[in-house]
């Protein structure tokens, strides 16, 4: 079992990021480090295209990465997404239709989703597979993945919130510049064309 100290330290450290990429690679080596699993995804959803979007794995084969890609509503994950409820999935999976086309289905014993959120509004999904492994996740396990997708949800939030302010800073630069040159016939136009 994992001991509380330790699930602390590594979620502060998740969420202390300010890198989007780094972030969300850092958030599935947690994840698959805390709660044992074969495979693991964390999805987030597009919201100009309302897809969900695989942004990092860990353990599929190349074929399952670029097929990845759903609506929301659609599938399992699109259903988590859309509900907004974390799901346990035990026992025969192999017959549940999700499963049966994805090599890793036939093979698959048990499933976790859950939803990524911020402020009640789901912003991805973090699903955690058992291939190998001989026994199921447990509703403990599913608590767990459901704490560390809540954490992974506001690491990828501030994150987010990170990149819009670098971006509305250099707006505001550009525009301010711009301001200046047009007061200045010596300087107009200087800051495009460095």
């Amino acid at each position: 079992k994992i001991r509380v100290s330790t699930l602390f330290s590594l979620t502060s450290d998740m969420v202390t990021g300010t890198n989007l990429e780094r972030a969300i690679n850092s958030i599935m080596d947690i994840v698959m480090q805390v709660v044992p699993c074969d495979t693991g995804v964390l999805m987030t959803i597009d919201r100009d295209s309302d897809r969900i979007v695989t942004k990092v794995w860990r353990g599929l084969n190349k074929a399952l990465r670029s097929i990845i890609s759903l609506k929301v509503g659609e599938g399992i994950a699109g259903w988590v997404a859309k509900e907004g409820k974390p799901l346990l999935l035990v026992d025969n999976l192999k017959d549940y239709p999700p499963f049966r086309w994805t090599p890793e289905g036939k093979d698959l014993k048990s499933a976790i989703y859950a939803p990524l959120k911020v402020n009640d509004k789901v912003i991805g999904i973090l699903n955690l597979n058992r291939i190998t492994t001989d026994f199921n996740f447990t509703d403990q396990d599913l608590q767990l993945a459901c704490i560390l997708a809540n954490q992974a949800a506001l690491a990828i939030g501030n994150a987010q919130l990170q990149l819009d302010l670098e971006h509305s800073c250099l707006e505001t630069i550009t525009v301010l510049a711009k301001l200046i040159e047009a007061h200045d016939p010596y300087t107009s136009g200087h800051s495009e064309r460095v």
